[in-house]
């Protein structure tokens, strides 16, 4: 709890000691009582300062706390009495100067951090600059057992460089946080009542084209104490929200609850039912007994969804919640050994230690699929790190698990690490209620003492022998925990479970000197008392046995024993862990199909799935094949049988839709859905044409239903058939069993292969050599191109990269290729028509193929080939067609560091730089006997994907070469680097093509090998390989760039001022900021060059400091509510452009700004897509830098969600006047309603022919309505109601072709005149869309006529 604003307490000599505790007891109730009686705090000010406090400078201070290892506020920490123990707290001080010209000279002895009463280090005394702050933690166990504990942080100082006269500076703040127990109280949202019709608000239909904005809802809270004593309530802490607007409590029954007493408040409230949904909520907290016993909380929600007539049906089992899990474990990569709170000392740590994160989500419905829900909403994570790529995101079957494992390397000099699954989805077939469920790994990497002080020493001694070991049995049973099998329906929260742990001395002379605050036993969270510390002697062995509640409703619960200590007289360093997690299995919905009959009505549905194969040659199974790659068909005729049973004794089982059959991934038709009687079976057989070219085809049978009819049990099977083609009977080319992981090939280049191929159409000969004189040329020669690619490894497969594999005729993408993964020993052709002007000199078509053998990141595949063909002219060519322009391209490169060739290079991953500085040589010659003029536009040199500016591209002297050097940064941490040289011209005077290419790339060799690894021979590409990778600079050209860039952006003037938004969004970047925006693109209107993504993160840190980010109520630095904006209609099935959004805090350094929350980005460009934020406290300026965004189509800014609360005197609006916007012209949606924005319309607004909505409403905006408002055709919401606006409405601009679409259009509260245009009443009778039109159509109270004439509306106002 905080002390915010200030109570003076002066005295002239108070010093609190143990002998005065009257003195210290009187103040300790002061500040007590400020708290319980809502005063806002208490700061004690020396008597010497009072006279400052007339020009007190501006200082701040404050102080937060959150637990160390969930990073949960501590506020928000509830612990029973019986499991209360010493708990890791992280404090965070900040203190900061808001000065704006002067320093602020700190008193060291008066300026104080506590902890309790103990004194923090770490307070810097250094003068404080204007505007700065500064900010550290501390970590400290806090004794929860304890009532409450305290926290402060003083500062006091003076203003400017007289230290004797200048003004007194003085911020303190002080944090008391009471340890939450469990108490029996209860909140509650009782009933809610829509007051017209006397409905229930569940039941309560509202068609949207008769919504109400303003229907009285009465709302009753209820709060219960059940305790068998009296509850203090904490009167400032009481809270009733309706729409997060806070219900008045003057007047309420706040006193003490007596014992088993209930109290309701009920409150009527306008509710808009023409959203969605709305919400109201009751929060209670106090204390149990007379005020100083355990701290009490009670906390209910209720949301209310809005029914229409057209609503579907509810989904069967909405009334429960959605029953899906989610749950990550950790194996050290190739081990069954878990990763939990592993051992590492600090001289062993690794920085890259590999580990197996394995992800599991399951639907446990009995009956609805979960549509799972993509972009950032279902996603799995290790660390901070990008998101696993490859989850599947399909729907998801009734009882069906799907697993995902990974090996990501580990830094384990690090404290902890960690991983996540996030899975959000909606249950059923019509998207009904909405599934969520979350698994946090992390695992904290102990360091073992080296000595008595632990300061790192090295122990002499040997380590001593010490073991520890838990197990653990079910009370209720007798049986061990291992595994159980607790059906979901049939869990609890709190079965007893009895749990020893073991720790034994193996010592034969030297007792052990245990630590005590290192030994520790713990049941899943939550840490046991009993242990004993005492010397453990030698051969001796202790138990601790203690039986804990545990849940086994969750997917596992887990213990842990850790047991440090010191051996005596010898030294040597005594450790012992164990851990113990048992994982509880449910009813198996996807077991194994049984064998036979099954008739206990307690078991699992007794049903199979069973799918054979035949060839249909030979009529022999299709197992283990054997088909020659020169001989392989794919068209070979096989026999697929798919046989499904009911082995119920009595029962029949009622087939489900999902029921189905897939050969490869094309389904079987015409399954036989209708009931299987008990005891009978039913065969499904069907032939199809198979490609044995590949390397595996395969065939599946998935079985669903329920036993005994539409409510009985939840019947599955399923049987998957893979059946892999042997290419030679036995030979070395047998396929990997499924079981076993697929081995990797030899280290070196990758072996595929690229091969491009051409006839004339008319001719059926080669394009090789095409003889076409100038008078019989055809501008469109019909040839037909054949591009070819195999992958020859012998076991390895290649997963293709789809953006990279290409093909092109001339310069033009061929569509079609097959980028999936190619097996070992697969080969692909494909065929392209193309029409080819023979008038050319030349064309050419080429292939390039890429790829990673097995998938693995660092073994990459490369193939390329080339096709170019010259048109011989016989009647007229001074050079032969045959001689080719001999020019040539050549690329060296030199380490710097070392002065060796680039191609020798062996780095060892800890000597590795992302900033290696190398020496490139471009060399270009040529032998002909005449000038070769080069094309400026084709002779380009890359280094990676920049180019080299200084390329000298005059005209090749014959018999010369010319050589262009250039040093460049390169990331040796990579595993290679690359650069390309390519040169066309022609020569001078005669015919004859020119071209010469040159392609480097050189691998790092990261272990020193006797004999370098030679460079791959891949054959040139007439493009330089494609790469994501982009230049790292150095710190000096990173402000150099950023700032020349974000000055062609605002202009010069505005960074004069050091408060302005963009000097501080600019300094931002170049102190703070940490993500590597050169390797993003522009997103801008304007080009900037060298900019990479400097336009978007700039312009959106400027429009964070112009609307006063800091004050926002979430996702800005310094918020208090958690992050999570609403995105409205965000990734619409309708909408065919997909995005990504997720809820990180603005100008979080190491993120993308696309993730901060209330934004979202095209998931392909990463440019933005919309910002969204609604009574969030955004005030200021819009500033005009967003007027270059080149993909921003939605633009919510709402300054409150109703009249109620754009009056409540809580929020803060937009201000100023509207930024032209003219060139934003992709924007759909522009809503900035509700906020004190001024000045006229943009012109440019009118000229956005794409907009849908224009909301404006509850502003001060004045000026006419242009007459281009008709140029807005696509406009469906026109909401300009309650602002400034005079003149007439454009008669001539409305009607059916000024928006067909339009619903709704509000003109009401304004100072419009004349007539509403006729065309808009039109609108009632095209196409019935229009349902609400409004104006100020009535004579006014005072008697004064009406400001308009309408013969339509809607709704005249004022209302009557």
């Amino acid at each position: 709890m905080r002390f915010g604003s200030v109570l003076y307490l002066l005295a002239t000599s108070i010093v609190c000691t143990n002998a005065d505790d009257a003195v210290a007891k009187g103040l300790e109730d002061t500040i007590y009582r400020a708290i319980e009686t809502g005063l806002n705090g208490v700061d004690i000010v020396p008597v010497d300062a009072v006279g400052a406090l007339v020009e007190e400078c501006f200082v701040t201070s404050s102080v937060t706390c959150v637990v160390t290892k969930t990073g949960q506020d501590c506020e928000d920490l509830v612990i029973p009495i019986e499991q209360c123990r010493d708990i890791d707290m992280t404090f965070t001080y900040k203190y900061c100067s808001i000065e704006e010209d002067n320093d602020v000279r700190i008193i060291p002895g008066k300026t104080t951090a506590l902890i309790e009463t103990i004194p923090v280090v770490g307070l810097n005394y250094n003068d404080l600059r204007p505007g700065r702050c500064r900010e550290f933690s501390i970590n400290r166990k806090i004794d929860t057992c304890k009532r409450f504990y305290s926290a402060s942080l003083k500062v006091e100082g003076k203003r400017g460089n007289d230290f004797e006269n200048g003004d007194y500076c003085y911020a303190w703040d002080f944090i008391r946080i009471f340890v939450r127990r469990p108490c029996e109280i209860t909140s509650k949202v009782k009933s809610c009542t829509v007051v017209r019709t006397g409905e229930d608000c569940i039941d309560y239909i509202a068609p949207i084209d008769t919504c109400d904005t303003m229907e009285p809802i009465e709302f009753t809270f209820e709060y219960c104490n059940n305790e068998e004593t009296n509850l203090k309530l904490r009167t400032q802490k009481f809270r009733a929200l309706v729409e997060m607007v806070p219900v008045p409590v003057e007047g309420m029954e706040l006193s003490d609850l007596t014992e088993n007493e209930c109290r309701e408040l009920t409150v009527i409230r306008p509710i808009d039912t023409c959203k969605r949904f709305y919400s109201s909520s009751l929060k209670v907290e106090g204390w149990r007994g007379d005020g100083v016993g355990d701290y009490c909380y009670a906390y209910d929600f209720e949301r209310i969804y809005t029914k229409r007539p057209d609503d579907p049906p509810p989904t069967p089992g909405s009334d429960t919640p959605c029953d899906v899990t989610s749950s990550v474990k950790c194996f050290m990569a190739g081990t069954k050994d878990p990763c939990d709170d592993i051992v590492v000392p600090q001289d062993e740590c690794d920085e890259e230690t590999e580990m197996t994160f394995e992800f599991e989500y399951c639907n446990f419905e009995d009956e609805n699929s979960v549509n799972l829900l993509g972009g950032f909403k279902t996603i799995a994570k290790v660390e901070l790190l990008e998101p696993m790529p490859a989850l599947d995101l399909s729907i998801m079957a009734p009882g069906e698990c799907r697993n995902y494992r990974e090996n990501r390397k580990i830094n384990t000099c690090k404290r902890f690490f960690s991983a996540s699954l996030k899975v959000e989805g909606r249950r059923g077939d019509n998207y009904g209620d909405y599934c969520y469920a979350y698994d946090f790994y992390r695992s904290y990497i102990d360091r073992p003492q080296t000595n008595e002080d632990n300061t790192g020493g090295v122990t002499v001694a040997d380590d001593c022998d010490v073991s520890a070991r838990i197990t653990c049995t079910i009370d209720a049973t007798g049986e061990d925990c291992d595994d159980i099998v607790v059906p979901r329906n049939q869990c609890k929260e709190d079965v007893d479970m009895t749990f020893v742990f073991e720790y034994c001395s193996r010592e034969p002379t030297n007792t052990i000197d245990l630590k005590f605050e290192k030994t520790r036993a713990r049941v899943d969270t939550v840490g046991l008392r009993g242990l004993n510390f005492d010397d453990l002697q030698p051969g001796e062995c202790r138990r601790l046995v203690s039986t804990q509640m545990v849940s086994t409703c969750k997917n596992f619960f887990s213990a842990q024993l850790k047991v440090e200590g010191i051996r005596n007289d010898v030294g040597g360093y005594c450790y012992g862990w164990d851990f113990y997690r048992s994982y509880i299995a449910r009813s198996p919905h996807n077991a194994p199909t049984p064998s036979g009959p099954v008739g206990d009505d307690e078991a699992p549905c007794a049903v199979s799935a069973q799918v054979k194969c035949t060839l249909d040659s030979n009529g022999q199974p299709c197992k283990d094949i054997v088909v020659p790659l020169d001989e392989c068909d794919t068209e070979t005729p096989m026999t697929f049988e798919f046989e499904y049973c009911n082995f119920e004794e009595s029962e029949d089982i009622a087939l489900k839709d999902k029921t189905r059959a897939l050969i490869e991934t094309l389904p079987v038709d015409t399954l036989n859905l209708n009931d299987i009687p008990a005891g009978r079976c039913r065969r499904r057989i069907e032939t199809r044409n198979i490609n044995t070219c590949k390397t595996f085809f395969s065939a599946q049978l998935k079985v669903e239903g329920l036993r005994g009819g539409q409510s009985g049990d939840y019947c599955y099977a399923f049987d998957f058939l893979r059946e892999y083609i042997k290419r030679v009977p036995d030979g070395p080319n047998e396929p990997t069993p499924v079981a076993e992981p697929t081995p990797q090939g030899p280290i070196g280049a990758c072996d595929i292969s690229a091969k491009v191929k051409c006839t004339v159409d008319a001719t059926g000969d080669s394009c090789d050599d095409i003889d076409v004189g100038f008078d019989d040329c055809n501008e469109e020669e019909p040839m037909t191109f054949k591009f070819k690619y195999c992958n020859r490894e012998t076991e390895s497969f290649i997963a293709l990269k789809e953006d990279l594999t290409t093909a092109l005729i001339d310069a033009d993408e061929v569509d079609g290729l097959d980028s999936s993964e190619m097996d070992a020993g697969s080969c692909r052709t494909f065929t392209e028509k193309k029409k080819i002007n023979t008038c050319r000199r030349f064309f050419s078509a080429s292939l390039k193929v890429e790829g990673l053998r097995d998938g693995v990141t660092n073994d990459y595949c490369y193939a390329w080939d080339f096709l170019r063909t010259y048109i011989s002219r016989p009647d007229n060519s001074p050079v032969p067609a045959s001689t080719e322009c001999e020019i040539s391209a050549k690329i060296t490169c030199v380490h710097d560091g070392t002065g060796e060739p680039c191609e020798n290079l062996v780095m060892a991953d800890n000597e590795c730089n992302t900033a290696d500085i190398v020496t490139f040589d471009f060399e270009i010659c040529s032998d002909e006997m005449v000038n070769v003029i080069l094309r400026e536009d084709k002779t380009v040199a890359l280094i990676e994907t920049f180019a080299v500016e200084d390329l000298d591209k005059s005209p090749l002297i014959p018999g010369k070469c010319r050589i262009t050097t250039e040093k460049r940064r390169v990331n040796t941490c990579k595993r290679f680097f690359s650069a390309g040289l390519k040169v066309e011209g022609k020569r001078d005077g005669y015919d004859g093509y020119c071209f010469a290419y040159d392609h480097f790339r050189t691998y790092i060799n990261r272990v020193p090998t006797t004999s370098p690894t030679t460079v791959p021979s891949f054959v040139p590409s007439v493009s330089v390989l494609p790469t994501n990778e982009c230049e790292v600079p150095t710190p000096e050209e990173r402000i150099a760039r950023i700032t020349a860039i974000t000055l062609q952006i605002s202009g010069p003037n505005v960074f004069d001022d050091v408060n302005s938004p963009q000097r501080k969004a600019r300094d931002w970047m170049i102190d703070d900021d940490e993500y590597d925006v050169f390797c993003t693109k522009t997103c801008s209107k304007s080009e900037f060059e060298n900019g990479g993504g400097i336009f978007q993160r700039y312009t959106l840190a400027v429009f964070y400091f112009s609307t006063n980010g800091d004050s926002w109520n979430m996702c800005g630095k310094e918020s208090e509510e958690d992050c999570i904006p609403r995105l409205t209609n965000v990734n619409s099935k309708l909408d065919p452009i997909r995005t990504v959004s997720d809820n990180e805090l603005w100008l979080s350094v190491d993120m993308n700004e696309c993730l901060w929350g209330g934004l979202a980005c095209n998931i392909e460009t990463m440019c933005l897509d919309r910002i969204e934020f609604e009574s969030n406290n955004v005030n200021g300026v819009i500033p005009f830098e967003i007027e270059q965004f080149n993909g921003l189509r939605f633009l919510y800014i709402e300054g409150a969600k109703g009249p109620v609360e754009y009056n409540s005197g809580d929020l803060a609006f937009l201000q100023g006047e509207i930024p032209s916007l003219d060139k934003l012209d992709q924007l759909i949606v522009i809503d900035l309603n509700y906020n004190q924005l001024s000045g006229p319309i943009p012109d440019g607004v009118w000229d956005m022919t794409n907009l849908r909505q224009l909301d404006l409403n509850n502003n001060f905006l004045n000026g006419n309505i242009s007459a281009d408002i008709g140029n807005l055709k696509q406009l469906r919401f026109l909401q300009l109601d309650s602002n400034l606006f005079t003149g007439q409405l454009p008669q001539d601009k409305f009607g059916i072709d000024f928006a067909k679409d339009l619903i709704v259009a509000d003109f009401k509260f304004n100072d419009f005149s004349g007539t509403v245009p006729t065309g808009l009443c039109e609108l009632f009778a095209y196409q019935n869309r229009l349902i609400r039109l409004t104006a100020d159509c009535n004579d006014l109270p005072n008697g004064d006529p009406r400001k308009m004439e309408c013969f339509c509306c809607t709704q005249c106002y004022p209302i009557l």
